[in-house]
């Protein structure tokens, strides 16, 4: 059916209502075409806005991702896979559309027609500037809602550490990796792991604040070291 370029606040302690008119060129949050599956519209949990994919039929938003900032009212259509340079033809597969909430990167599911064998899944930031993709092997695919496993990735968190003591701390903002060493640690090499299990880089640490550009992208990384493991989230 037709789309309404429209939301409804729903206030959660008196449950009054209230419409969201969206700007005309906006389309609203479609509705999956088999009414056993769920759709593409979510919320991120780190920052006050809402995603979906619309289009004037719903049956056909598989191509324009918006974001509805609902501190400032404003509408984004943030990508737009039919006006994609590289001309790969891209579609939104429904409802694999999420936001992870331990670090903001929309993760979605993508395929380039009904008859093609050509599936990925694919990382985009808010702000829709285009990360990593997941290739996956040929064949006609049929994916379910994204899942994220319950954490708590927003800081620093430890994984293990054998003392209190010689458990480090982390932090990695803007391209800076801060980690502090215990007084007492001995110098050492520390591995920096992301959340696939790949060794993204290796790093030489000594007692004390150990300070150092790293170009890493935004996302959740593990460091190794000889006194323990630290789990941390970056932006």
């Amino acid at each position: 059916g037709y789309n309404l370029s429209a939301l409804v606040k729903v206030d959660a302690e008196t449950l009054e209502t209230e419409v969201v008119w969206l700007p005309d060129d906006v389309y609203g949050p479609a509705t999956s075409w088999g009414t056993w599956n769920p759709d593409t519209f979510c919320a991120s949990t780190l920052s006050n806005c809402l995603l979906w994919t619309g289009a004037e039929l719903s049956w056909s938003a598989n191509s324009l991702v918006y974001r509805y900032d609902i501190e400032t009212g404003k509408t984004t259509n943030i990508i737009d896979f039919s006006d994609d340079p590289k001309g790969e033809g891209w579609k939104v597969y429904y409802p694999s559309m999420r936001v992870d909430p331990s670090d903001d990167t929309i993760y979605m599911s993508l395929f380039k027609d009904y008859v093609s064998q050509d599936y990925q899944v694919k990382a985009y930031s808010l702000d829709g500037k285009e990360g990593r993709s997941y290739q996956m092997k040929r064949g006609y695919w049929f994916p379910g809602q994204l899942l994220f496993p319950a954490s708590e990735n927003s800081g620093t968190e430890e994984v293990r550490a054998d003392r209190d003591d010689t458990r480090p701390t982390v932090s990695f903002a803007e391209g800076i990796l801060n980690v502090t060493m215990p007084g007492d640690a001995n110098e050492g090499t520390a591995r920096l792991i992301d959340m696939t299990g790949r060794i993204v880089s290796e790093v030489k640490l000594k007692a004390g604040l150990n300070t150092m550009p790293m170009p890493l992208k935004s996302g959740v990384y593990v460091l190794v070291t000889a006194g323990g493991s630290v789990k941390f989230a970056g932006r």
